[in-house]
């Protein structure tokens, strides 16, 4: 199977890489609430828009091309994911993986759009209300229940990864791990926002933040 960094390179050049990371990420994430082999799905994120540059014209092939180009390199569920990620390239999709590629990458697109000051509502409201130019993300929305993620906990997820996106970096107090990720716990007023690490399976609402060159220095000395 191909290595994350020979996809990396394989990427590099394309009109995609920022999209096509940020889908990596969100499939990294989902794949480990999910339980899933999340090395498989972050390769699947990476280089689901490996051919979207030669496609564009007619997407109606995008996915069919990368799935090709692929062939040896990812297994075949895999590069179903890829071709059915795109509603326009005719192909249904059936497994968590597949529903999950088409959720990332609705999720990509919001987080594309957003910029500082960035909050749990702005983001529920965002996907909750058809955009103009990809009315289709709203109901790209729904497959969160279709895979068994809340569309809450997403939420907070895509609030966490912008942070990351914007340069900074929350870890595990424990083990001082970056793989974290948030939910809710509670309902309406009395929820209570929380963090899990993948790491070290601590769970907890005390998670430092740091500057991610803070942090990169930090552990660098350790």
């Amino acid at each position: 199977m191909i290595t994350r960094n020979r996809a990396i390179q394989l990427i590099q050049a394309s009109s995609r890489y920022e999209h096509m990371t940020t889908v990596a990420t969100l499939m990294y994430y989902m794949a480990k609430l999910l339980h899933e082999d999340h090395q498989l799905w972050e390769l699947v994120g990476l280089l689901h828009d490996l051919d979207y540059d030669r496609t564009k014209q007619d997407m109606s092939q995008h996915g069919y091309v990368a799935s090709e180009i692929l062939r040896d390199q990812l297994p075949d569920q895999a590069r179903y994911a890829i071709q059915c990620h795109d509603h326009r390239s005719g192909v249904t999709p059936k497994s968590s993986l597949d529903k999950a590629l088409i959720l990332a990458d609705s999720l990509a697109h919001i987080l594309d759009r957003l910029s500082e000051p960035i909050t749990l509502d702005l983001v529920t409201s965002m996907v909750s209300i058809p955009l103009v130019d990809k009315p289709w993300l709203v109901q790209n929305m729904k497959r969160s229940h279709e895979i068994g993620i809340p569309q809450q906990t997403l939420m907070n997820l895509v609030v966490d990864i912008h942070r990351k996106m914007q340069r900074w970096v929350r870890v595990c107090p424990r083990c001082f791990s970056p793989h974290i990720s948030s939910y809710t716990r509670g309902v309406w007023s009395w929820a209570t926002h929380r963090y899990q690490c993948h790491d070290c399976q601590y769970s907890g609402t005390n998670f430092v933040e740091f500057r991610l060159d803070e942090f990169e220095r930090i552990t660098n000395t350790n």
